[in-house]
């Protein structure tokens, strides 16, 4: 990725990190956010954003790492830090390769935040697996590297 916007975050207790980098969009810096309305998002509050051209690189402490919990079709995997509580990012292998989407509640705060949410409802009930799969390979975060910190 040539140019765009550099985000980071990560659970409270800094034991999951990430970077994500949001590519240029001419005109705005707003970035789409779904607003999952499964039992376990609803829950956590999860509202997630992916774009794929965006990259993502995940920082995990060794001392610390991500507990992973997979529910329902178990296709994804909820990274969540079981010192915090906080589920930062989803992951779903997908043909070989990692896709992801990143919960926004987890971006850092500033108050020179440089963009704002677009933020909707969504509703994946009824979705076949394999529509959910194709979705997933077509729209999340593509470009995904797990680094130790």
């Amino acid at each position: 990725m040539k140019s765009g916007l550099v985000i980071e975050g990560g659970c409270h207790c800094k034991a999951i990190r990430y970077q994500l980098k949001w590519p240029e969009q001419p005109g705005a810096a707003r970035i789409p956010a779904r607003r999952c309305s499964c039992s376990y998002c609803m829950r956590i509050d999860g509202v997630w954003t992916s774009h794929p051209d965006a990259e993502l690189g995940i920082f995990e402490a060794a001392s610390r790492p991500a507990t992973r919990y997979r529910f329902a079709t178990g296709t994804a995997d909820f990274l969540f830090c079981s010192y915090c509580g906080i589920t930062p990012v989803v992951t779903c292998e997908l043909d070989g390769c990692d896709y992801a989407v990143v919960n926004v509640n987890t971006f850092d705060e500033g108050p020179d935040k440089p963009f704002e949410f677009d933020a909707c409802a969504t509703d994946f009930d009824g979705e076949t697996v394999e529509d959910r799969l194709a979705r997933r390979k077509a729209r999340w975060i593509g470009c995904v590297e797990w680094r130790d910190t």
